[in-house]
């Protein structure tokens, strides 16, 4: 069923009037108000789906978007600070449509300054029924604002859809944020060129591409650390469940087992076995060589795991000071090529 464009426009001005301060809103007259489109952006408008929508920071978010067979990725208030995409996407026009859709989901009213709703105001919100009104140019309203930025996805991998694969997503979604250079972190060029590696050419299959996400765009080094031994996790708790599996025989596939077990029993796989079978897996040596540097005699494994309990827990000082640069460097290091070689 498509959108209802006179709703989807007072949706969006709606929002607009809902995030400003009584003493603007209340000047606001219930005038009629909408964004101006063509045949074009009305297709937009009425027949864009929002498939998925994933919040980066506070009012930043990715979104998926689906127009009939066409998918996309939009991109709201997300600093580019580099002219480069992946290979996947090609940059399309933002148009009046697509822009009256996230302004009727929200996507568009974050909380605003007071000078920036007085500007709103004057320009956006004034009394429609006083003038010859025939809608507004969004090109001569967008500096007021979140930054809009649309790419359609002009691949697939093999036969797998993006809107059905959502590891799929979010892997291009890495490729975005490492070609924005939006990461938080202070990255040297040797970790760049890791991070780089695991987003073009980690296996989509192995790999949780949603926390390698989370781990990149993190404020601080033990928070990536912890995304990237969610990866870890889901890499032996896969492996345990499989192998289980396997000694059942049972009737149902190892996805439902996994379930089951997690939601009947609370069962997952120990730690310290599961990260040694994931280092055994593990052919590279620069990943391995990485984290003995960092263990010394400790077994690689237990430095791991230790270290993820001295920042869950908290139950003692740091292994790994936060200041300490290049010794997070070399763990996150080490740990991006396990998990890209197992």
């Amino acid at each position: 069923m498509s959108r209802n464009m006179k709703t989807a426009n007072s949706l969006f001005f709606k929002n607009i009037l809902s995030v400003m301060d009584e003493d603007i809103a209340e000047k606001v007259s219930p005038a009629i108000r909408y964004i101006t489109t063509n045949n074009e952006d009305k297709n937009w408008l009425q027949n864009l789906i929002i498939r998925h929508s994933f919040r980066i920071a506070r009012d930043a978010y990715a979104l998926l978007l689906c127009l009939k067979s066409e998918d996309y990725i939009c991109l709201v208030n997300i600093e580019k600070k580099s002219n480069g995409i992946p290979y996947l996407l090609d940059e399309i026009l933002v148009n009046s449509g697509l822009i009256t859709v996230l302004g009727s989901e929200g996507y568009l009213t974050p909380k605003l300054p007071h000078s920036l709703q007085l500007q709103i105001y004057d320009k956006v919100m004034y009394d429609t029924e006083t003038i010859d009104y025939h809608g507004h140019q969004w090109e001569d309203i967008k500096m007021l604002f979140p930054s809009v930025y649309c790419y359609k996805i002009n691949l697939k991998y093999g036969d797998v859809e993006i809107r059905e694969n959502m590891n799929l997503f979010y892997q291009i979604l890495c490729q975005v944020v490492y070609e924005f250079d939006a990461g938080n972190n202070p990255y040297t060029d040797d970790l760049k060129y890791v991070w780089e590696k695991i987003f073009y050419e980690g296996k989509l299959s192995n790999i949780n591409y949603k926390s390698i996400l989370m781990s990149f765009i993190a404020l601080t080094w033990d928070i990536s650390f912890l995304y990237l031994y969610q990866c870890l996790e889901d890499k032996f708790a896969c492996n345990s469940v499989r192998s289980l599996h396997k000694k059942l025989g049972v009737g149902i596939s190892e996805q439902d087992l996994s379930r089951v077990l997690y939601e009947e029993l609370s069962w997952q796989p120990r730690d310290l076995e599961g990260i040694e079978s994931i280092i055994k897996e593990c052919s590279n040596p620069l990943g391995i060589e990485l984290l003995k540097e960092l263990a010394l005699e400790q077994g690689l494994a237990k430095y791991i795991y230790s270290i993820r309990n001295s920042i869950v827990h908290e139950t003692k000082a740091a292994q790994i000071p936060l200041e300490a640069n290049s010794k997070w460097e070399k763990l996150i290091k080490g740990i991006l090529y396990i998990l890209m070689d197992t």
